[in-house]
């Protein structure tokens, strides 16, 4: 035991020592300014060097009887001393010189009157004198020491600490009438949480703002405009909205295909899966969406082919199959057909408006836009950038193919569908007004929440 002891008094005593020097040099410090940067490169470790002491002191603490606490503790309270004191010195030398305004001009003989068992040299002549330190609440337990002097009823208690008598209390001046007051308030916030809390508050308060449109959602919007139109069956024909006109793809054709092996080799061993696919490509085609490209145009080089999957979506009904388009399948340059179009800009309605203007509404429906992308034709001339491979059969050749509607899988589709919303809005207003608003206003994706008060 005796030994565990000696071993943890030496390496508490060696902490102690650094300790010790530390203060020492610091209160040199008055006298001799050379030792400045000396003591605030040892004071940057001196956390440590503390730590190190109470481990150690801690230890000793443990082993031995309540008899020798006394004699073992008193270095503590010495290295209390030196640690906090070093501190202090250092918060004095770096401090800030303008933390709060010189204090009430309070005499010190008038107080020290009523204090007869001690003396205050630091506080000579009044307290109207610059603030060389101030004291975290933190500190406070660690500089006190025992001794306590009470004054008369009005008058401040003097309370013994590492640094001398500190007076704490009411205090009357010499200079200033009873009846004045004089309010002094210190407020100190290390993080700004609370600014953080009532930013966020007033931003979950405000009303959105309309976001101005960027460069390019502009320049998507100008394509939009100057190249829709309506064919003779009153269907929208829209352009695929190009950064770059008539840009070029590279290989797609012969990665497109291999991919599509790929996916028939998959199909093959699931028939479920294969008829669901067939079925899926066979509406398509049946419906008009797209159309098989002669043999003679295969392969052409200013086309883009675009890979496509499958996706089973699990629905209340059982499971239903999606055919995925991947339109930002990168070409041999490194280049997909979604890099190469303007996304547009975001003409979704808010979810929780349309919800709470749901509300008010005595009698409600809901209602699906069928297939809404496949009932926006894209225009002739840009329709050779949504090829496909495909084949009803393996004992048939591979076939291409040319999508002919607003397909599901490349960048713009969600533009180019709200924007033709609201386009058919914009041309049927004076005709269908209600109609025209409850498009404008409640249609969530493909899904019109739409009712009526009457």
């Amino acid at each position: 035991m005796s030994d565990k002891i000696s071993k943890y008094d030496l390496k508490r005593t060696t902490a102690f020592n650094r300790l010790k020097e530390t203060y020492d040099i610091g209160v040199a410090i008055s006298s001799d300014n050379s030792q400045k940067s000396i003591f605030l490169a040892r004071v940057e470790t001196i956390d440590k060097v503390y730590e190190d002491f109470m481990t150690y002191h801690n230890q000793i603490i443990s082993l031995i009887s309540d008899e020798d606490f006394k004699k073992y503790d008193a270095l503590r309270i010495s290295a209390d001393n030196a640690f906090y004191g070093s501190k202090a010195i250092k918060y004095q030398i770096v401090g800030d010189n303008s933390l709060t305004n010189n204090s009430t001009n309070v005499s010190t003989p008038k107080i020290t009157a009523k204090l007869p068992k001690i003396t205050l040299p630091i506080f000579e002549g009044d307290f109207k004198s610059p603030i060389d330190l101030l004291v975290g609440a933190e500190l406070v337990p660690h500089i006190l020491r025992s001794g306590r002097v009470l004054g008369e009823p009005g008058q401040p208690v003097a309370l013994e600490t590492i640094f001398g008598y500190i007076l704490q209390g009411m205090a009357v001046s010499d200079h200033v009438p009873l009846h004045n007051s004089t309010l002094l308030s210190c407020h100190t916030s290390i993080e700004s949480n609370l600014d953080i809390q009532l930013q966020k508050f007033w931003e979950v308060e405000e009303i959105p703002k309309i976001s101005s449109l960027s460069t390019e959602d502009v320049q998507c919007e100008e394509i939009y405009r100057s190249l829709t139109y309506r064919d003779q069956s009153g269907r929208f024909c829209v352009p695929l909205p190009f950064k770059i006109p008539n840009p070029f793809f590279r290989n797609t054709c012969y990665q497109a295909r291999r991919l599509f092996t790929s996916l028939e080799f998959r199909l093959a061993k699931n028939p479920e899966l294969r008829k669901a696919y067939c079925e899926f490509m066979q509406d398509y085609l049946n419906n008009g969406h797209m159309v098989l490209i002669p043999p003679e145009d295969y392969n052409s080089p200013t086309a883009y082919y675009i890979p496509h999957h499958s996706v089973i979506k699990n629905e209340i009904s059982g499971p239903k199959l999606r055919v995925v388009f991947n339109a930002s399948f990168r070409d041999t340059n490194g280049t997909s057909l979604n890099d190469s179009l303007f996304i547009g800009p975001k003409l979704q309605q808010d979810i929780a408006s349309i919800l709470l203007t749901f509300r008010f509404h005595l009698y409600v429906f809901i209602c699906d836009i069928k297939q809404m992308y496949r009932q926006i034709l894209i225009q002739p001339q840009f329709q050779n950038f949504q090829r496909i491979i495909w084949r009803f059969s393996s004992d048939e050749p591979i076939q291409e193919y040319k999508l002919l509607t607003v397909t599901y899988g490349v960048s713009s589709a969600p533009y180019l569908a709200l924007r033709t919303l609201q386009e058919l809005a914009n041309q049927g207003e004076s005709h269908f007004p209600l109609a025209a608003k409850a498009i404008k206003k409640n249609i969530y994706i493909d899904d019109a929440i739409c009712g009526a008060k009457i």
